[in-house]
C-alpha cells in the first residue's frame, strides 16, 4: 500500500497544478465521476469532492473514468522540470560528486 501525502498538500498540488507530483497521486471528482493528473487544467472542485488515489488502476477500481482532457492513462510526457535539471546535470559531470548545495 502506498503513502500518499497528507490530502491538503494534495490539494494545493491539484490547485497549482504542481508538476512535481505527477505520478504521486491522482486526484478523483466525486460530483463528476472522473479522475485526472495533478496538473489537469480543468476546473478545480470543493475540497470535499476529491478523492486521491495512488494509481490510474486504483481510481478506476473505485468507478471513476479517466478525464479527456488531461488523459491520467496515457504516459506522462516526461519527468517534472526537477528531475529533469537534475539528470542534466548529472550527464554533464557523470564522475562528479554533487553536494547538498549543488542540488
Amino acid at each position: 500500500m502506498t503513502t500518499l501525502p497528507p490530502p491538503r498538500t494534495m490539494y494545493h498540488a491539484l490547485v497549482k497544478q504542481d508538476s512535481s507530483y505527477e505520478g504521486v497521486f491522482i486526484a478523483a471528482i466525486k460530483t463528476t465521476g472522473i479522475f485526472c493528473r495533478p496538473t489537469c487544467g480543468a476546473k478545480k472542485p470543493k475540497p470535499v469532492n476529491v478523492e486521491y488515489f495512488a494509481s490510474s488502476n486504483d481510481a478506476l477500481f473505485a468507478g471513476y473514468r479517466p478525464c479527456e482532457r488531461c488523459k491520467p492513462l496515457q504516459a506522462s510526457t516526461g519527468p517534472p522540470p526537477l528531475v529533469r535539471r537534475l539528470r542534466e546535470t548529472i550527464e554533464k559531470h557523470p564522475t562528479g560528486k554533487l553536494t547538498d548545495a549543488d542540488l
